[in-house]
């Protein structure tokens, strides 16, 4: 994915190309094929065919696909380990005052879950 949204690569041969780069063993073809096409069954790229050769897109930024790693991962984790992992997760994160800003409105906010239920 990162060689999709940062060189702009479109094409099964060109990701292949650029990913066998300097490698001692390069994958093939196939295997690149497979793991873009699963990628477009995850929504993560989408495809176009031109004559023989399908052009993938990205669907979303690298910064939304984090976003929405994040929002699945980070609920599963609170609730299994409580407020430690949180305050490990927000302890991770570099304090700017537009993070602490964006963090105060996300607490005080009606959407915040406490417990399993909506704060008053």
């Amino acid at each position: 994915m990162r060689l999709v949204w940062r060189e702009r690569l479109r094409t099964v041969a060109e990701v292949t190309e650029r990913v066998n780069t300097g490698r001692p063993q390069p994958l093939d073809y196939r295997t690149i094929l497979t793991v873009m096409s699963r990628l477009t069954k995850k929504k993560l790229l989408r495809h176009r065919r031109h004559g023989n050769t399908y052009h993938f897109t990205v669907t979303c930024t690298e910064e939304e696909f984090a976003a929405r790693q994040g929002a699945a991962a980070v609920p599963d984790v609170v609730g299994r380990f409580g407020e430690p992992a949180l305050l490990g997760i927000l302890g991770q994160l570099a304090a700017t005052p537009e993070v602490v800003s964006r963090l105060a409105a996300l607490v005080s906010s009606e959407d915040v879950r406490h417990s399993g239920e909506t704060r008053p």
